[in-house]
């Protein structure tokens, strides 16, 4: 008996180790095929989120510490959510040396999170818009002139020395009112409205943070608990909410969640309804394959009825932006979108170092002078004004302050400042700006 034990046990190894030999050699093959599937990381990929999360990072606070860290994290989550390995980067590290993007794919600005899959988003479609008549000026023309600015003294300051009327600053979606005050505060004590963004970098909110943005608009909008104690400033009580920036631009990651977003529209403007604050949609295909408009309309078909503007950021010269502004009063017209709904200019910009050289300008000179820069604003808003007129309700220039000593760098985004980066004024360019935000 113990003999007939022994040689049953061993039976039962051998067969359990060639079992496990057998389902590796099966199981190897698998995972390297699904490893070799793996996304690949390239050098423009890494260089486009690490300047993406470094933006961002700049506009969340002026603390080097801090802003280290929120770039890490902003950095961490892109990566990840593109399929990119720490070890990746750091092959990739040496050869990226400066970070260009263009409207095609990016923009200067940015806002957190990660994309989820939802069973609702809807498919891609085929936008078949009829083309667009040549717009027809109007005499009522109320442009809106301003600048972003940020959650701090600093660009607050900036705007009231430039004059700016109206300033574009970046909430993260879900914050408090009682994080907002005193922002919302600095800016009314200098004759200064605020545009609230409402923030949601790389990923689409949800439905309560949608709904959520009825808070900002019972505190801060006309007739809010903000204003009582402030009758004085009502006037500048909030008007409209910018719901995102740049969603459906490629650099985040959501540019075929168009469907999504047209939802969180509809969630978010029935909560502001009675509120008379208005939300601002973002209607800006940046030229991009994928019809972000189509995804919003097929999802929501009425989603004109949620909107108080369109808005596109419609940077470089005329040849640029005339294309991308008549391509949002196509498209949207094409659904039946009426006329009505204005144009929000929400970010326009061109960088300058006075005369050096920088990366790149969105197809304007690289070497411009302060007094170049500013001729190319006035002509900008003049050409603007003479084609579409009252069509068109905000223009808010990028950026209120550079965001480097002059010199110290070559890349593009640290010279959009309408003032140097100790609040100095950039001889014509700054000149320019006042007019432009005077007018």
């Amino acid at each position: 008996m113990p003999a007939v034990r022994v040689r049953s046990f061993t039976l039962l190894a051998l067969t359990i180790f060639t079992t496990l030999i057998a389902a590796l050699a099966i199981g190897a093959p698998a995972q390297a095929a699904a490893k070799k599937a793996k996304p690949k990381c390239t050098p423009a990929q890494v260089a486009k989120l690490k300047a993406a999360a470094e933006r961002q990072a700049r506009k969340t606070t002026r603390s080097a510490s801090r802003r280290k860290a929120a770039r890490a994290s902003l950095l961490a989550a892109a990566l990840k959510r593109n399929g990119c390995s720490a070890r990746k980067v750091t092959e990739v590290k040496t050869k990226t040396t400066t970070t260009t993007t263009t409207t095609t794919t990016s923009s200067p600005k940015t806002s957190s999170g990660a994309p989820k899959t939802s069973p609702s988003a809807p498919t891609k479609t085929v936008d078949q818009a009829p083309a667009a008549p040549t717009p027809s000026p109007t005499t009522s023309q109320s442009w809106w002139t301003g600048m972003q600015g940020g959650a701090n003294a600093w660009d607050a300051r900036v705007g009231q020395k430039l004059g700016a009327r109206i300033v574009r600053v970046e909430f993260e979606i879900g914050t408090p009112v009682s994080s907002m005050r005193s922002f919302i505060a600095d800016y009314a004590d200098r004759g200064i409205r605020v545009l609230p963004l409402a923030g949601f970098w790389g990923r689409i909110p949800s439905q309560s943070e949608a709904r959520s943005l009825a808070a900002w608009a019972r505190e801060f909008g006309p007739g809010g608990s903000f204003w009582a104690s402030r009758p004085a400033q009502a006037a500048l009580a909030v008007r409209q909410i910018e719901f995102g920036n740049e969603t459906s631009f490629a650099y985040q990651g959501t540019q075929k969640r168009g469907g999504e977003y047209a939802q969180r529209v509809r969630d978010a403007a029935e909560a502001l309804a009675g509120t008379q604050v208005g939300l601002l949609v973002q209607a800006d295909n940046a030229n991009q394959s994928d019809n972000w408009i189509g995804q919003m309309f097929s999802a929501v078909p009425n989603l004109a009825d949620y909107v108080a503007g369109w808005t596109v950021h419609p940077y470089g010269p005329k040849s640029k932006w005339q294309n991308r502004i008549d391509e949002v009063l196509t498209r949207t017209a094409g659904y039946g979108a009426p006329s009505s709904i204005p144009v929000d200019i929400t970010e326009w910009g061109l960088s300058t170092d006075n005369g050096r050289c920088l990366n790149d300008n969105y197809g304007w000179d690289k070497c411009m002078t302060y007094q170049q820069a500013g001729d190319a604003l006035t002509s900008t808003v003049a050409d603007m004004k003479a084609r579409y007129g009252g069509r068109i309700r905000h223009f808010l220039i990028y950026n209120g302050r550079d965001l480097r000593g002059a010199g110290s760098s070559s890349d593009r985004e640290n010279y959009f400042g309408l003032t140097t980066l100790d609040e100095q004024d950039k001889g014509g360019f700054t000149a320019a700006a006042k007019a432009v935000l005077a007018g």
